[in-house]
């Protein structure tokens, strides 16, 4: 709730970046046209983060708390001075999740690709497998 009459900060969001898209990218070049992308991204990733933004810093305290740890800071001290087992399943997990989670924040596309990618990986490797036993 708030005291203004605004729209929602997610719907000027989307506005301002149907406006680059509609009318700013169309018809800039070079340069503008570069720059004009790069504002819309950096809005998306805005949006992104003003939508899914509490909930994923939630999860995200909760994950550093599983692996005893209330920041990446303290994480990457106590890697450092092997006061963690890097090897620990626990560990793995936790950082693969918040790897994922700013992912979905910066570049689901990316994110996306990645998962493809992984994907058609694990295939290959059960083909591989398949073949070898066979």
């Amino acid at each position: 709730m708030s005291l203004s009459d605004a729209p929602p900060v997610n719907e000027l969001i989307n506005a301002v970046m149907e406006y680059i898209q509609t009318e700013v990218v169309p018809d800039a070049l070079g340069e503008k046209k570069r720059l004009a992308t790069i504002a819309y991204s950096v809005l998306a990733v805005v949006d992104r983060e003003y939508t899914m933004g509490y909930k994923l810093n939630t999860d995200y305290a909760k994950l550093l708390a599983s692996v005893g740890v209330t920041s990446e800071e303290e994480l990457a001290a106590k890697i450092r001075n092997s006061q963690v087992d890097i090897n620990s399943a626990d560990l793995k997990k936790a950082l693969r999740q918040i790897t994922t989670m700013k992912l979905m924040v910066a570049s689901p596309a990316f994110l996306e690709r990645a998962r493809k990618e992984a994907e058609a990986a694990q295939k290959r490797q059960a083909s591989k497998a398949e073949n070898a036993d066979g």
